[in-house]
């Protein structure tokens, strides 16, 4: 069977959750820990969990059928798009789609993440019916059931709505809408306490900053975007955040898309627009904004390249076969961090092999944060993280969660990987009890190649 691995990190933290749900322990990754959602989602996590069963809890055939499957939504959610353009905006022509397809942050995205493909069919399914209530609160419902950001069409819906029809809709129909878009909150308030997601909470810059900080940190950051979308590269190469610059984005795309706006004078243009902007800010509030080829705002993509396409067209006839050549030459280029992706996700697949095999079955291990031990290695290992994205108990103070005696009582292994990215969860008072108990605790080296380190208690 095929070795391919998935191509990122966060496939393997989502799809762990996927495993757990077929062994049927659902959202926690061990019995006595408390509800952890790292998806995000509570409707994806199942669809791939029987993808697993399907596959007979091969992993290799596992991914091959993930891989299979994201395809597949992929093609069914650009035949949706196709109609959403020609419902709504009268366009016929291929070559937005075209366009689409050469959009890295669009296409890519399918094969990076577990929940883009479904959401981002779900958003344009529930968009395509806008005029048809029962499919709308349906594939409304799968939306936010998939990632609860879903709720940002609720208060879009109302608008283009009252504005197309001068009335509400009766009350009974816009009170279902606020029930689904509540729902995930309140399954997260009634299972961990929280209305978000350990992972949410986690990389929020309001938890990695104090308030003031945090809000001066978005708002760059939201200018910084905004101003890298409009000027594209290679005009202006602007570094908007520490896994983005605007080297993605084409020469002048918000500039058309702007222009087109302005011609047109459309109210679902206008309403969409205000859409987009509104999702950027919001991602502007997290520490790994524009990671993935900006991921978090990329769904949004196919609507930005229909309006784009269309404003080039006001300008000059021509332009649309420009840029067609710009993004068909400007894509395979990006292919090779693609095969940098996989080059990576194969060294670690290799590592956690590897160290797993040093280690007796049935053992406990402490891990930091590496999903990829913990999917080759999950089933004959009991594997404890300390990151708060995953684990509940970790979701507090250090302080609150460990201490020197329950290390020593309860841990053998630990396996040390991506280190420095506890900023991300952890501040430096926070890292320095960490560091310490474990470099006190687990001092004989089993394993070591790069920044994976496998550390075992000496007896």
């Amino acid at each position: 069977m095929t070795s391919i691995p998935f191509l990122s990190a966060d496939f393997y933290a989502e799809t762990i959750y996927s495993i757990k749900i077929a062994e049927g322990l659902f959202f926690k990754l061990n019995p006595e820990e408390g509800f952890s959602n790292f998806p995000s989602g509570y409707l994806h996590p199942f669809i791939y969990a029987l993808l697993y069963l399907l596959s007979f809890k091969n992993k290799d055939l596992f991914i091959v059928y993930t891989y299979i499957f994201n395809t597949l939504i992929f093609i069914i959610t650009i035949f949706v798009i196709k109609n959403f353009y020609r419902k709504f905006f009268m366009e016929k022509s291929n070559i937005p789609v075209i366009l689409l397809i050469l959009s890295v942050p669009f296409t890519f995205n399918f094969y990076l993440t577990l929940n883009f493909p479904l959401y981002t069919l779900f958003f344009y399914l529930s968009l395509y019916f806008l005029d048809k209530k029962k499919f709308f609160i349906l594939f409304y419902l799968f939306l936010v059931l998939t990632r609860p950001e879903g709720i940002i069409l609720f208060p879009f819906y109302i608008l283009y709505k009252f504005y197309k029809d001068k009335r509400f809709d009766n009350i009974f129909f816009i009170l279902t809408l606020i029930l689904i878009s509540l729902f995930p909150f309140l399954i997260n308030k009634i299972l961990t306490g929280y209305f978000t997601t350990l992972a949410l909470r986690a990389q929020s810059i309001f938890f990695n900053y104090e308030f003031k900080s945090a809000l001066i940190t978005g708002f760059k950051t939201f200018f910084k975007h905004l101003a890298a979308i409009f000027l594209g590269f290679p005009i202006l190469n602007i570094k908007i955040s520490e896994y983005l610059s605007s080297i993605i984005y084409p020469p002048l795309f918000l500039f058309f898309v702007i222009f087109y706006l302005f011609k047109e004078k459309n109210f679902l243009i206008t309403f969409l627009f205000i859409l987009f902007l509104l999702i950027l800010f919001l991602d502007s509030f997290t520490i790994f904004t524009g990671i993935h080829f900006s991921r978090h705002i990329a769904y949004f993509y196919p609507a930005l390249i229909l309006f784009f396409y269309k404003g080039l067209k006001y300008i000059r006839n021509f332009l649309p076969y420009f840029y067609f050549i710009y993004f068909l030459f400007s894509f395979f280029p990006f292919l090779s961090t693609l095969k940098i992706d996989l080059e990576t996700s194969k060294t670690f697949k290799i590592n956690a092999l590897k160290a797993g095999s040093l280690i007796p079955d049935k053992s406990e291990v402490l891990l930091y944060s590496d999903p990829y031990f913990f999917f080759y290695n999950i089933d004959r290992l009991k594997i404890n993280f300390l990151s708060p994205s995953f684990n509940p108990i970790c979701a507090k103070k250090i302080e609150n969660f460990i201490d020197k005696d329950k290390l020593e009582r309860k841990y053998i292994y630990v396996i040390n990987t991506y280190y420095s990215n506890a900023k991300y969860y952890y501040d430096t008072k926070e890292r320095l009890i960490l560091k310490k108990l474990i470099d006190s605790i687990f001092t004989d080296t089993l394993y070591r190649e790069k920044n994976f380190i496998l550390l075992k208690r000496k007896n």
